[in-house]
């Protein structure tokens, strides 16, 4: 039995190894994260089974939790690089608007066609990117709020994984009295 535990484990091992290299394409950061769960993987010879279910189970849902992370973390980046991307466009299009309302056109009613023209265009761009800015606040709060109720679902799972083992721990230890 031992042996077959044994041979999970490396298979595990193995499984994350492989997935070092394909972590990179998801994310940056997720084979630096990858390398540390595989790195902290501890052999469970001698261990007792009941030992090795609650370890196993644990070191599932603090990845879990730290991938749910990492997630939070990469969306609230992705928020605030979109929005600033959102911001700096429409400074040049303001500075654009400012320079179009400082020229004095007299007496040309084509020039001045086109400059109201080239004016409505700017404003009605400006008002998609604020209207593009509002989509990705609400799409980010959604996938944030996503994120939470797993991250949340997770932390609740991994503190009954640790007041489960307390629970037996005391008995073990009520038994032996």
């Amino acid at each position: 039995m031992i042996a077959n535990t044994d041979n999970q484990t490396k298979k595990f091992e193995n499984a994350l190894q492989q997935s070092l290299s394909l972590g990179s394409q998801f994310h940056p950061g997720s084979k630096k994260s990858l390398g540390k769960i595989v790195s902290e993987i501890k052999t469970t010879k001698g261990m007792k089974i009941i030992d090795r279910l609650f370890l196993d189970k644990a070191k599932t849902l603090k990845a879990t939790v730290n991938a749910l992370l990492e997630e939070v973390e990469n969306r609230r980046n992705l928020n605030h690089s979109l929005v600033d991307e959102i911001d700096r466009e429409k400074a040049v299009i303001n500075s654009d608007l400012i320079h179009l309302n400082n020229l004095r056109v007299h007496y040309d009613f084509e020039r001045d066609k086109e400059r109201n023209k080239s004016k409505l265009k700017l404003e009605d761009r400006a008002q998609r990117l604020e209207e593009e800015k509002r989509r990705e606040d609400v799409d980010c709060w959604r996938d944030m709020m996503f994120l939470k109720k797993y991250l949340m679902s997770a932390l609740r799972e991994y503190w009954d994984v640790v007041k489960r083992r307390e629970l037996l721990e005391g008995d073990n230890n009520f038994l032996r009295r």
